[in-house]
Order: structure tokens, then sequence, then C-alpha cells
């Protein structure tokens, strides 16, 4: 659903667990919205790519993409 804060969760494990790489995959209605919200919350400097799926990421700090539809 909607409006639970899913998002903000995941941004403040990432803030916890600190790992080197993220890739965040979700509908591409969203990649937007995942950009702007990591741009917000993340406490690290890192940079916030979104991607589409043929983008290499092994380099990206912070990728987002979308899965399949």
């Amino acid at each position: 659903e909607m409006g639970l804060g899913k998002t903000v969760q995941v941004l403040g494990l990432i803030n916890l667990m600190k790992p080197k790489h993220c890739l965040v995959v979700c509908p591409a209605s969203l990649k937007l919205n995942w950009a702007h919200e990591a741009e917000r919350w993340l406490v690290d400097e890192r940079q916030v790519v979104v991607i589409d799926t043929k983008t290499r990421v092994e380099a990206l700090d912070f990728a987002i993409t979308q899965g399949p539809t």
C-alpha cells in the first residue's frame, strides 16, 4: 500500500548497514520518487543514479532501475 513509509524504511536500513553499493529495482513509475527520497534521506554522500536496464552498475554507489513488467 502507498504511504506506509517503505521507501524511507529501506533508506534508513541502508544508512545503518552502510553497503558499498546499492541497487534498487522498482516499477518504472517509482524510479524518480526513489531518486528524490534517496537524495533526501541518505546521510552518506552517494552518487544516486537512475539507470535503464542495460547500464552496467558495478561502479555506481546507488543505482535505481526498473524490473520486468
